[in-house]
């Protein structure tokens, strides 16, 4: 922990400690972006429309 003036400022941590927070962070954007889709009353595109559009098998 780091203080100034007597107050909490910052803290050190590692680089892996630091990629691992910002793995975590994406993680949650993903979640909050899929919770967020799944309540969109829109019409879904299927997946087999999509995977022919796209060329995929």
């Amino acid at each position: 922990m780091i203080e100034r003036h007597e107050k909490e400022e910052a803290v050190l941590i590692s680089v892996e400690q630091f990629e691992k927070f910002v793995e975590a962070e994406e993680e949650l954007e993903d979640i909050r972006a899929a919770e967020e889709s799944m309540r969109d009353p829109s019409p879904n595109i299927p997946w087999e429309k999509v995977k022919k559009e796209l060329g995929l098998k």
